[in-house]
């Protein structure tokens, strides 16, 4: 994770799946692997205790064609914790009266 002048974190996953490539597609990795590289942007320090609402940015590419890659936004706006476990917490308020979700 590196953070900017911004305050905001960027994060890289690089995932290398194995899995068969067809000959026809072989040609365009110029003898490296399939890898996919996600980035990930997010207000630093927000993945310890996420104040509400949660945004985070990503895009998703290959290094197969530049000219292919997924966008997208997640925004939580509300959060019940513990939900699947029957716990149900719901996030609380910190003290300087911001929504979070611990």
């Amino acid at each position: 994770v590196t953070v900017g002048a911004d305050g905001m974190a960027t994060q890289v996953f690089r995932s290398r799946p194995q899995i068969h490539v067809p000959y026809l597609i072989r040609p365009l990795l110029r003898g490296q692997e399939l890898e996919f590289v996600e980035t990930r942007r997010f207000k630093h320090g927000s993945h310890a205790t996420v104040t509400l609402p949660f945004f985070q940015a990503f895009v998703t590419g290959n290094n197969i064609s530049d000219r292919v890659s997924n966008t997208g936004d997640i925004i939580i706006d509300s959060a019940v914790l513990g939900a699947g476990d029957g716990g149900g917490d719901v996030g609380g308020v910190d003290k300087t009266g911001q929504r979070i979700c611990e």
